[in-house]
């Protein structure tokens, strides 16, 4: 906006202009699914030259024979997590191989084994030209990057677009993907030596990191820039729900209702404020889609996502419903009953004894609340992640 730009409506994400830059490989793409419109230009990679130059430490420089260099980024937000840094650190660092470590913020928590080098910030780009395999988050940067210099991966998705970026790289074969928070030692040194070990792996990346830069990313979006004409008419902006925006660390406009958008965009909407909160494409709910995705049944779909999704309502019906079934037994007793605490209501209301009817009513009461906590006691293991609505200074 401190350029001219019209500030975004409520839950709109991105403009829509006549010069529209899509950043991501054709290669890894959905092209055929759904191409670029018109007013779109597919940018296969655009690998800032910025970065200042890089000479190999003595750790990761002097390694034994027959080791590979590995490089090894979270980005900004997963390195965060110290305690994820650290597990997945420790697996590596029981192989001959030799690491390069981006530490993150949280650098001064993080300690490296004698095998690694790294330092909170490093110039990524300088980097990856250098190392044999790349172990990352799968951010949009990295995995772009990763694909231009034509380095194999090992993707550990935590969020956003990453699960994407994951299930394709694997989907295509240029990686594996983990579980960053389950993985085992056998599973990470088993991909490592899959990947490391691949000849035919090595001469793909090569072909694809061979096109990527002959279509030079950089260059082509400046020539694009220059070329562009003063707009006739004002920017119209899209909704997010429709046509994407950013995805992960990068700028990237994402293609107008392409299947990679969308499913990045519902994926970003299972995060815990993820972009806020926009509106749904028709069709399932997105962690149904997620899970189908990723080979899960009926069953596991109802297991975990369906019944957990409908316990906290369930509850709120028996919580309602035993109060009524108790009501409901004393209106039985008026009517049909000799006895019961209805029919004692009853009896001591036509005797005017109104203590007798009171002591009923306290009863009455007891009762309600014992059921109400029965209901409350059973659902607090089960639903554990409900919050109470609390009204602070009312």
């Amino acid at each position: 906006m401190d350029q001219g730009a019209r500030p975004l409506p409520d839950l709109e994400f991105i403009h829509e202009g006549e010069l529209n830059l899509y950043v991501y490989p054709d290669i890894a793409d959905y092209a055929e699914a759904r191409p670029l419109g018109p007013a779109w230009h597919r940018l296969d990679s655009s690998v800032r030259e910025t970065d200042e130059a890089f000479t190999l430490p003595p750790e990761p420089a002097e390694r034994p024979e027959g080791s590979a260099l590995i490089y090894f980024s979270l980005g900004s937000l997963g390195s965060a997590d110290v305690g994820l840094m650290r597990r997945i650190i420790a697996s590596p660092a029981r192989t001959p191989h030799r690491c390069i470590v981006s530490k993150g913020p949280l650098h001064d928590q993080i300690e490296l084994p004698p095998t690694m080098w790294g330092a909170e910030f490093l110039p990524q780009t300088r980097i990856l030209p250098l190392v044999d395999l790349v172990i990352t988050h799968g951010g949009n940067n990295t995995t772009t990057e990763s694909l231009h210099f034509g380095k194999p991966m090992i993707v550990l998705p935590l969020f956003w677009d990453q699960y994407d970026n994951a299930q394709r790289i694997a989907e295509l074969g240029y990686g594996l993907r983990l579980d960053p928070y389950r993985f085992t030692d056998a599973q990470l040194h088993g991909a490592l030596a899959q990947l490391l070990g691949d000849t035919r792996l090595r001469h793909r990346l090569a072909e694809a990191s061979s096109t990527i830069r002959a279509r030079d990313g950089l260059r082509t979006a400046a020539d694009l820039i220059e070329r562009r004409r003063r707009p006739s008419r004002p920017e119209r902006s899209v909704r997010s729900a429709r046509h994407g925006g950013s995805c992960g660390r990068t700028s990237r406009p994402c293609t107008p209702a392409s299947p990679r958008t969308r499913t990045i965009r519902r994926r970003a909407r299972t995060w815990p404020g993820a972009y806020g909160r926009v509106p749904s494409p028709p069709g399932p709910p997105p962690r149904i889609q997620m899970l189908t995705v990723f080979g899960a049944g009926r069953f596991q779909v109802f297991r975990m996502v369906r019944l957990p999704s409908a316990l906290p309502f369930i509850f709120a019906g028996l919580d309602i419903g035993i109060v009524f079934a108790i009501l409901g037994a004393v209106v039985g007793e008026f009517i049909g009953a000799k006895e019961g605490l209805g029919y004692l209501l009853l009896q001591t209301n036509y005797n005017f004894d109104i203590a007798g009817m009171f002591a009923v009513l306290v009863v009455l009461s007891v009762l309600g609340l014992i059921a109400h906590f029965i209901i409350r006691f059973a659902q607090k293991p089960l639903v554990f992640w409900a919050q109470e609505n609390r009204v602070i200074g009312a």
